[in-house]
């Protein structure tokens, strides 16, 4: 679920903000990492990540990444960039919390998005941002003839 401040019908403004959690499973990696083609051992062996500072198979970066199109699509937002710094390992089992802060809107109306994701320990895992544009008003105006999000939010 996603709980959000600001409305993407009135328009994405600095300080809007929403914030989303998940728990990965096991069958969340072994599927990205069929779509993805990344078979890391680091993912997905055992016996190779208990011998590294891990100690278990970890998930995807990419994968806790993909956390941000969620809200990325709630806000009907189409990214021109997307960046991340992988912290800390992410465990099948972790329930990460991804906190999405609208922190800059620029002169032609690119908005920059800072991220911070936390596991639920209250440690920083991954960090990172994304740029691009929300709807505009005429696509805000069509937004509001759907029934659902992501026309209001969630």
């Amino acid at each position: 679920m996603i709980q959000t401040k600001g409305s993407i019908i009135e328009g994405l403004k600095v300080g809007d903000r929403a914030v989303y959690s998940r728990t990965f499973t096991e069958a969340d990696v072994a599927l990205f990492g069929s779509l993805s083609g990344d078979l890391n051992p680091y993912h997905f062996d055992a016996d190779f990540t208990a011998q590294t500072k891990f100690g278990r198979p970890i998930v995807h970066g990419l994968l806790v990444g993909a956390m941000a199109t969620h809200i990325g699509g709630q806000w009907a937002f189409l990214a021109t960039s997307l960046q991340f710094d992988f912290l800390s390992g992410v465990y099948p089992g972790d329930t990460v919390t991804l906190e999405a802060v609208v922190e800059s809107v620029d002169g032609r109306g690119r908005h920059t998005v800072r991220l911070r994701f936390v596991n639920q320990a209250g440690l920083e895992v991954a960090r990172g941002a994304f740029d691009g544009y929300p709807p505009r008003q005429k696509e805000r105006d069509a937004l509001t003839r759907l029934p659902g999000p992501p026309a209001g939010g969630a």
